[in-house]
């Protein structure tokens, strides 16, 4: 939520815990919003206000590196929402590609490689070494 521009903070659009900022349980594709809240929908306008309120006269465009993005896949502790492996892999491509049409965003970090039984489901390989189709989705984008 960008709440004060002088207080600049990101935060999810879903009440209760979410460590990750950017990690949200909507589709990556629904359009800007309204509120104050940001996510990946919502990464052009992120730039904008990081630019506007963070910018120096020698950095007047920093660059942003999303970090600790997941989306988890079964219930766990970390989150209070998660959705099929197919639909991670959906949103995953689709955050990748919303990412890598802005020139300002110079890096997204995955949090979890593997889930992580119970705080986490949000990996990319099960515990078991299987990968979930979200990681040939990570690996390609």
């Amino acid at each position: 939520m960008i709440s004060d521009p002088n207080r600049l903070s990101v935060m999810s659009r879903e009440p209760g815990p979410t460590p990750s900022a950017i990690t949200t349980p909507t589709s990556p594709t629904l359009p800007p919003s309204k509120e104050q809240s940001i996510d990946f929908s919502d990464l052009g306008r992120l730039s904008k206000l990081v630019a506007r309120y963070l910018g120096r006269p020698s950095n007047l465009d920093p660059k942003l590196f999303i970090s600790e993005w997941t989306v988890p896949t079964k219930v766990d502790i970390e989150f209070n929402f998660y959705v099929e492996p197919l639909l991670q892999a959906q949103w995953i491509t689709d955050g990748l590609r919303i990412a890598q049409s802005l020139p300002s965003v110079y890096a997204v970090g995955w949090i979890h490689l593997y889930d992580e039984p119970p705080v986490s489901y949000g990996g990319l390989i099960e515990t078991d070494g299987a990968k979930k189709p979200g990681y040939a989705a990570f690996k390609a984008g």
